[in-house]
């Protein structure tokens, strides 16, 4: 068994606004779960998105935490897929 994730889009932009503005950011994914014969179990696009508001400055720090929100966003609906970690199970067994 073997999970193949290709990352397709990491991406923050920052948004500016009158008074702040904001870093959004959005990560895709494509995440395949290959059996141990080669054929592939599960197969999905999944996106994230993650904002960080209220800002002064257009730093990487600031980037970041819109980044890791989209990242988690990205996994948390990857792994509340029943398809997903159904496909896990099954491509453990031996």
């Amino acid at each position: 068994m073997a999970v193949a994730t290709e990352l397709s889009k990491f991406y923050s932009d920052f948004k500016i606004g009158f008074w702040s503005g904001s870093a959004v950011a959005e990560v895709t994914m494509n995440v395949q779960v290959k059996k141990a014969d080669g054929s592939i179990g599960f197969s999905r696009l999944v996106t994230g998105e993650g904002v960080k508001e209220n800002l002064q400055l257009a730093s990487g720090s600031n980037a970041k935490v819109a980044l890791d929100a989209a990242l988690k966003d990205a996994v948390g609906k990857l792994f509340g897929d029943t398809a997903f970690v159904d496909a896990l199970l099954k491509a453990g067994r031996p």
